[in-house]
């Protein structure tokens, strides 16, 4: 019971050091989360309602004058996918968990302050998890009030009673894929204790190469078409199976086949292109989960196998 008091005083004392950190950066989430799924809604024509989860894309025609209005260009996964569950999102995560990775490990570990804490009958064991449990829930925060709001938008979505259950299952494993990410961050930063700069400039080129693949596979290849055989830039499809995003499993990926329907409502002619979801890797979406949790078990026994065996200097 006492171990138990004095590891809440521990994560609570970490936690508040963080506090107006914490405080910034959720902040940051809610407007930058809510402006990006704004930018999903749609602007609703005569006939046609939105906001879709789904890749989706209308046209309303009106036979009276012949104008043609386009919508559901831009849904809400596509955002999701696109933006907030990738690189973007990754790249400011992982800064964050870098800089307290920093503050609470590796300069405490040098200036042999962290010896400190076992003065509050804890082992070095929990000194150390105890830390990286601290910036998990940082990360934790962070990654849930992004989550919180895409729910919230998704479920006014006119399929949401299709695919809302996928989104929830997205949400849960960004959670977990950034906590992995944060862990093995720790991990690194543990076997580098004594060459700071290196483990920073090695972060430094882990989000880089993120945000590189992110921008050649999302901005140059979606952003020109795709597979349409117009797009010369075909083969950075190809970039997809190499980056580290690509670990995050995604019960939201459409393909480019599609089912298109046509119907007359009153006066006008709507034009309805259904992508469909990718079945090949479903089995994924249950054992990601399990996998996210069995790294993050063992990267989080190796961390207090590498520091309760490290030489500090007090």
């Amino acid at each position: 019971m006492e171990t138990f008091k004095f590891n809440n005083k521990i994560l609570a004392f970490h936690l508040k050091m963080a506090w107006k950190w914490i405080l910034f950066f959720g902040i940051v989430a809610i407007f930058a989360t809510s402006a990006a799924m704004l930018f999903a809604q749609t602007v609703p024509g005569e006939v046609i309602q939105g906001p879709y989860i789904a890749r989706i894309f209308i046209s309303e025609n009106t036979a009276e004058n012949g104008s043609n209005y386009l919508f559901i260009e831009t849904s809400q996964s596509g955002v999701i996918n696109g933006f907030l569950f990738t690189a973007p999102s990754l790249l400011i995560l992982g800064i964050i968990s870098t800089v307290f990775i920093n503050d609470f490990i590796l300069k405490e570990i040098n200036q042999g302050k962290i010896l400190s804490w076992l003065t509050f009958a804890v082992s070095r064991k929990q000194v150390i998890l105890l830390k990286i449990i601290a910036i998990n829930v940082i990360n934790l925060i962070l990654t849930c009030t992004m989550s919180i709001i895409i729910m919230v938008f998704c479920a006014l979505a006119v399929d949401a009673n299709q695919y809302f259950g996928r989104v929830v299952l997205y949400c849960f494993n960004f959670i977990l894929f950034n906590l992995v990410f944060t862990t093995i961050l720790a991990l690194a930063a543990l076997y580098m204790t004594e060459k700071i700069r290196i483990f920073n400039l090695l972060v430094a080129i882990i989000l880089l190469y993120l945000f590189i693949t992110w921008f050649l596979y999302f901005v140059v290849y979606v952003g020109q078409g795709g597979d349409i055989q117009e797009n010369a830039f075909r083969g950075l499809k190809a970039v997809k199976y190499f980056s580290i995003q690509s670990f995050i499993v995604n019960p939201l990926d459409f393909t480019d086949k599609s089912k298109t329907v046509e119907n007359i409502v009153g006066d006008y002619f709507v034009v309805t292109e259904v992508f469909e979801l990718n079945q090949k890797n479903e089995w994924l979406l249950w054992f990601g989960p399990i996998a996210y949790l069995g790294v993050l078990a063992s990267t989080g026994y190796l961390c207090a196998w590498k520091f309760t065996r490290a030489e500090i200097m007090v």
